[in-house]
């Protein structure tokens, strides 16, 4: 199957290297807790863009089950559609220790070269701080699930 993961190399990469192993691609329950099995440092729920026939899922909807089944026993970050602050604040209150974001900082590269890059990030940081005051959070640890509302259709 095209975008499976082979575990038998998740655990190679793992027992070669002396840092902390980081898998990518993280949609189910179940495939966290292999990765935990295997000893990976840390998790990304990614569709890998949408690429990685994940049914059409994005990450953000699956990240609440997978925070539950990891129960913090590693960090786990989030990455897909991400390209606003609110965006990022959705990923940090659903408990992402990260949330990573690509494409905005890429069209900022593709326009502008480096300094189009170093605004978008401006830009990201700048949303994000005004919508955690908005929201009467002004510190990242204050920051909690009942920022999301889900639609219940």
């Amino acid at each position: 199957m095209p975008g499976a993961t082979d575990w038998n190399a998740v655990g190679r990469i793992r027992d070669t290297v002396s840092v902390p192993t980081v898998l990518h691609g993280v949609m189910t329950p179940e495939d966290a807790e292999r990765a935990i099995g295997l000893g990976v440092g840390a998790l990304v729920v990614s569709n890998h863009g949408g690429i990685a026939g994940a049914g059409g899922v994005a990450p953000i909807e699956v990240f609440s089950s997978i925070s539950d089944a990891v129960s913090a026993r590693v960090p786990i970050l989030i990455d897909g559609s991400f390209r606003r602050g609110t965006d990022i604040l959705k990923g940090l209150a659903l408990g992402a220790r990260a949330v990573l974001v690509g494409r905005a900082p890429m069209w900022g590269l593709a326009a502008y070269g480096a300094i189009g890059v170093q605004t978008v990030l401006e830009l990201l940081q700048t949303e994000l701080a005004r919508n955690m005051a908005a929201s009467g959070r002004p510190k990242i640890e204050m920051i909690d699930p009942s920022l999301v509302r889900w639609d219940s259709r």
